[in-house]
């Protein structure tokens, strides 16, 4: 990844409308939703290649929350040390279950049905089954490498 092809975009929702670099010379979603993970974790990992092959329209961008994406925000509204994923729609991050429940929705059918039906749910209700998993993620990573290898056509979507 070259990360000198990052160029500054503005995002309305920033303070001062400081620059952000949100976007790449050559990439035409400077204002889609980036999905921020944590990319030590295997689960995480796994989870986010999960949601990416399932992102037919490729709307969701990702990068981890120790990337420089995530350090260069300059939103006074980004959690300073976030203990989970975090999904910044260009307006506002999302955390636990209502992230979960925004991700299924941008990843079109079937997977934004459940996310709809998820959505019904008590915001409590899917918070909780948010954090008993994010709380078992190393446990449920069984060992395995953590490492996010791209797949043809996600290079774009991949931050730093």
């Amino acid at each position: 990844m070259n990360f000198e092809s990052l160029r500054p975009t503005v995002n309305a929702a920033s303070p001062g409308g400081q620059h952000l670099p949100l976007a790449r010379s050559d990439d035409s979603q400077a204002s889609a939703p980036i999905l921020f993970f944590d990319g030590d974790c295997a689960f995480c990992t796994r989870s986010v290649r999960w949601c990416l092959r399932r992102d037919r329209r490729g709307v969701l961008r990702v990068a981890p929350i120790a990337g420089l994406t995530y350090a260069a925000l300059s939103i006074h509204e980004r959690p300073i040390e976030p203990d989970s994923a975090l999904l910044w729609d260009g307006a506002a991050f999302h955390q636990r279950g209502e992230m979960a429940v925004r991700v299924l929705s941008l990843l079109g059918l079937p997977m934004s049905g459940a996310g709809l039906l998820i959505g019904l749910t008590p915001r409590f209700v899917r918070d909780a089954a948010y954090e008993w998993i994010a709380h078992r993620r190393h446990q449920l990573s069984s060992g395995r490498e953590s490492c996010l290898i791209p797949e043809p056509g996600w290079a774009a979507r991949l931050l730093p």
